[in-house]
């Protein structure tokens, strides 16, 4: 077969010469198993091309067409990045928002003198692990101030954290302020009284700054700590028990 191509992209056989300036030809078509067969009716055509041709026209729009697939899917990356912007600002500012809301129903004239005693070095004391301890607001490491933060996830009240170092890199733990030992004594007692049940740390902090246990969590204290000092007095003798008999198998073994 002689195959040509029309001006507007058909494939098609030459059937024959009409005439100097037109041709026969009939169009090829594809079958369902993929074989190129002509079919149809012949037609006349003035213009034929070796291989497939595009019209100047055609291919402009090709261009005009792929730059706006390329600014479309442009776009909707970008309109993705902003909305994905916007959800986070949103949620930051609903989280300000929530702060400030539960900071003008928490805050108190106390807060504004703790701040105060900050910004002004009168913090000599901290309670801290059921603790009390002088402040040291220093890193031993480079001697800068370390961060000390307020706002999180405390409902409006002021939660000072003391982070390991001044960029606030490193842990962070939760801790009380106070001018005096005895301001700390009386935070740490009034702890102490609503501690619904006492554990070692608790107990050995009342006794290191003679604060006042209540008798009955005192008692249910020693109670289950005989409890857990009997069961492990059981355990390691079940254990030494174990180790002889192996130490009794060994020896009867060697003699024999």
């Amino acid at each position: 077969m002689n195959i040509k191509f029309t001006s507007d992209g058909r494939k098609v056989t030459v059937v024959g010469k009409l005439n100097a300036q037109e041709t026969i030809v009939q169009e090829i078509f594809i079958t369902q198993d993929g074989s190129e067969i002509p079919s149809g009716e012949n037609f006349v055509v003035k213009s034929l091309h070796d291989t497939p041709v595009k019209s100047w026209k055609e291919v402009e729009i090709e261009k005009v067409e792929q730059q706006y697939q390329k600014g479309v899917v442009q776009r909707r990356q970008e309109i993705a990045n902003l909305e994905r912007r916007h959800y986070t600002l949103t949620g930051q500012v609903h989280q300000k928002i929530e702060y400030l809301c539960d900071l003008i129903r928490n805050f108190s004239e106390e807060h504004c003198k703790t701040l105060e005693a900050f910004i002004n070095d009168k913090i000599k004391y901290i309670v801290e692990y059921d603790e009390i301890r002088e402040f040291e607001p220093y890193d031993n490491f480079d001697g800068k101030i370390k961060l000390i933060s307020l706002m999180g996830s405390s409902k409006g009240n002021l939660e000072f954290r003391l982070h390991s170092y001044s960029d606030g890199s490193g842990g962070s733990h939760t801790l009380m302020p106070f001018e005096t030992m005895e301001e700390a004594k009386a935070y740490l007692q009034k702890k102490i009284d609503d501690t619904e049940g006492y554990y070692d740390k608790i107990v050995q902090s009342a006794k290191k700054y003679g604060l006042v246990l209540d008798n009955a969590k005192l008692n249910i204290y020693k109670d289950q700590e005989v409890d857990r000092l009997n069961q492990y007095i059981e355990q390691s003798t079940k254990k030494i028990n174990e180790y002889k008999e192996q130490l009794k198998t060994l020896e009867d073994s060697l003699c024999h």
